[in-house]
Parts: C-alpha cells; structure tokens; sequence
C-alpha cells in the first residue's frame, strides 16, 4: 500500500496543470490566442458583407441592368447631329417606339440611385442584355460609343420591358452592357462629353401605361456610366448635346410650352439658366450651341451671350425643321411643309455667320419621307428620316443622292457624324441593328449591337 495514496489526486492534477502552462508559454507566443480569436471574427464579419452585396445586387436588378460600366478615353464629342424640332406629323407612328420626329415630352420611370463617384470609371461590364434594341447612340471618337435603348427585363416586372445601355470600345463592332438609368423603359436620348461624363434625356415612356412610367427627367453620370443619378436642376427635359466642356440641355413639355435652355460644365450636376427658347430643337459644335424650334426662331449662343436670330423656312414649310452645324458657325437647315400620303416638300439652306444670314441650296429634295435627323460633316451634309434612305450632298446641296437605302419601309430615325469619315445612321424605331460608315457615307456595314 503506497502510504501517499489516500484517494486525493489534486496534488496531481496542479503538478501537470502548471506543467501544461509552462509548455505553452514557449511554443506559443504571448497574444496569440487573441489574434487567432481577432481572425475569426473578422472572418464572419466578411462573410456577412459578402451576403448583404449579394443580396443588394440582386435587389438592383428589378429595375435597369445592374451591370458595372468600363472607362473610355476620347476626346469630346462632335455634336453635328441633331433630330427634328418638330412633332412628328399625323400621318406617322407616333414617337413612342422609335425616335423619329422631334422633341415630345420625355419621361424616365424613377429616381436613380444617388451617384456613387469613384476616382476612376468602373471596369466591370456584362453582356448585351438579350432582345436590346437601340434608341440613341452617341460615338466620343471613332471607337468609343454608347447605346441606349431597351430590352425584356430579366426578372418580372409590372411594366413591360427595362431601359438598358450598351458600350462599345472598338468602333461598334462589338459591345457590351452596362448599367441604365431608371426602371421602366422610356424613349430618349444618350450622349457622351468624354470618358467619364455622360447624360440620358429620358423623354416619354415606352408605354404610356407602364406603371414605372415617367417624362422629362435628365439622368447624369460621372464615372463612366457605373452610376447614374437625376439631376434636379433642370426642369423637363427634352435635348441634351455636349462639346468644349460644356453640356447643354433644352426643357419644355412639349410644342406650344415654353422652352428654355440651360448649361453647366461636364463634371457639374448645377445647371444654370441661359435664355428662354422659342423651341427645344438642339445643336451644339464646339463652343457655340443652337436652340430652335417653334416656327422660325433661331437662339444662338456663344462666349456667355444669346442673340435671338431667324431661320429661312417659308411659311409653308415650318411644319418641321431640322438643324446641324459642321462648324461653329456654319450651318445647314432643311425645313419641311405638312407631310400629305407619306411626303413632304423640302427645301435646305446654309449659313456660314451663324444664322445671321442665310442662303438657299440650288438642288431639289425628294419629298418622299419626313425628315428626323441631320448632319455636317465637313463639305457633305446627310439627311435622314422616316420612309426615306439617308441622302447627301456633296456640292453644297445642288445635287442630292441616295447615301444609305433603307432597309424597309420605315427609314432611318438617325445619322450622325464622329468626324468627316467616320458615321452611324439608326433604323427608324428601335433595331438590334445599326449602321456604320468609315468612307464619308459611300459605303456602310451593318453591325448587330452584341
């Protein structure tokens, strides 16, 4: 019998306890439970953010495409380009669908998200949502677009389809989605200053019943399209065009209401009044910007001033007008009378002061269609319009031929100019398809938006 042994074994349990301590103390370092502790923590700290993005992801795609923007680099646009000032005429689809005609009552369906601004433009994108077609295009050099149109939204919705964007950074042969302003699709218009600063005018819904419905908001984005936000500082808008620096916007409810136009620099959301407008038809090349619209009435801005001046469109033929500038002071203007059995007579002018004075072309127009859109581009001026191909003159409008057959009845809601080679003309009514020049206008390619 071991005399020691009398049932208690705590003598050994405090022997191997301190034994146990003192190990310890010089495998592991002082403070190194508490960081594996610390670690752990931070894990599932991680692990419930990871969760909360993937549900507030998901959360924003029930409206626009929730997808991420990528930077550009280019230089500012070249606003030769412009859509008719005039209500498209009886006999023709109305501006719904499509963007033909002129400037209706705009309308995008909610406010968006507050911007976000990084120091630098997202440069995650997705693929073109399925069933896109285009209503806007705008081009900031020869290889950086963007597109704005609509498609089938990717979950259900209690309006019919989405608003969506698309980006392309070669040339627009090939493209992708990034996210769109607002939840239910609207007609409107894009345009791109540069990389980072960009507008969509969203004039009226795609279906005026659509619940998420809603008209003359201006949207602004100034990290590349990632983020878009309203901007409140402009009533009711109707146009938006850019260059040198500043962004110019048009508002109005519609022919008849009182128009105004207001500017701001490209990286501000703090638009100011210039002057009221007789219409909210607009031009802008380089410094000088155009109002026009409402009859004959030509507001020309430049250098901090607007000086009210006169397009030349007789009488008979104001029922429409549409304007471009291939320089900052020379204009062309075709003025169109009342559409009757699908024509209209039509009649062009040019300016070399501005519009201070004005001088009729020598060559006949094709009545046939009703004019949409208009662009310079350098010593050629090209005419785009609904049940008419793009036409153009290359002698200052003695003669004018056939540049773009139209594809099918409708004709061409669109044509603009990057530069004096490079161009793109829209289907009238919103098309998976667009077509682009690199030859002045001679030849165009058909590209798919995808």
């Amino acid at each position: 019998m071991d005399p020691w042994d009398d049932g208690d074994d705590s003598l050994l349990r405090e022997h191997f306890q301190a034994l146990r301590a003192d190990t310890l103390s010089r495998v592991r370092p002082a403070g190194a439970l508490a960081a594996r502790r610390e670690y752990a923590a931070r894990y599932r700290r991680r692990l419930v953010v990871g969760v909360a993005t993937v549900a507030l992801v998901v959360a924003g795609t029930v409206g626009g495409y929730a997808l991420s923007g990528r930077p550009d680099t280019s230089h500012d646009v070249t606003a030769s380009q412009t859509r008719a000032a005039s209500p498209p005429p009886p006999s023709a689809p109305a501006v719904g669908r499509g963007i033909g005609g002129a400037p209706a009552t705009f309308a995008p369906t909610r406010a968006a998200p507050s911007p976000s601004v990084s120091n630098s433009p997202s440069d995650a994108a997705g693929p073109v949502p399925p069933g896109f077609e285009a209503e806007s295009i705008t081009f900031i050099s020869t290889s950086s677009a963007w597109a704005l149109g609509y498609a089938p939204c990717m979950s259900a919705q209690p309006w019919s389809e989405c608003p969506a964007v698309v980006r392309s950074r070669d040339g627009g042969r090939t493209w992708v989605g990034v996210p769109a302003p607002g939840n239910a699709a609207y007609v409107g218009d894009i345009r791109f200053a540069n990389a980072r600063d960009g507008w969509v005018v969203a004039r009226a819904p795609l279906v005026a019943k659509d619940p998420g419905g809603v008209s003359g908001v201006l949207y602004a984005t100034h990290d590349g399209g990632a983020t878009w936000h309203r901007v409140t500082s402009v009533p009711t808008a109707v146009a938006v065009e850019a260059a040198a620096g500043r962004v110019w916007v048009t508002t109005g409810a519609g022919v008849g209401d009182a128009h105004a136009v207001y500017s701001a620099t490209t990286g501000s959301d703090s638009f100011a009044k210039v002057a009221d407008s007789g219409g909210a038809g607009l031009v802008v090349q380089g410094h000088d910007a155009y109002a026009y619209g409402g009859g004959n009435e030509l507001l020309s801005m430049t250098a901090g001033t607007a000086e009210r001046r006169t397009l030349p469109c007789p009488e008979d033929h104001e029922a429409a007008q549409v304007l471009a500038a291939s320089d900052e002071r020379r204009l062309v203007v075709v003025c169109a009378g009342p559409p009757a059995d699908g024509a209209s007579d039509k009649q062009a002018f040019t300016s070399s002061d501005g519009g201070q004075t004005w001088t009729a072309t020598t060559g006949a127009l094709d009545p046939a269609g009703y004019v949409a859109s208009l662009a310079a581009s350098g010593s050629n001026v090209f005419l785009a319009g609904q049940r008419m191909p793009v036409r153009v003159t290359r002698d200052g409008g003695a003669t004018w031929s056939t540049a773009l057959d139209t594809p099918g009845p409708d004709g061409f809601s669109y044509v603009g100019f990057t530069d004096a080679d490079h161009g793109v003309a829209l289907v009238f009514g919103a098309s998976p398809t667009m077509y682009l020049t690199a030859d002045a206008g001679r030849t165009w390619t058909a590209r798919r938006f995808g």
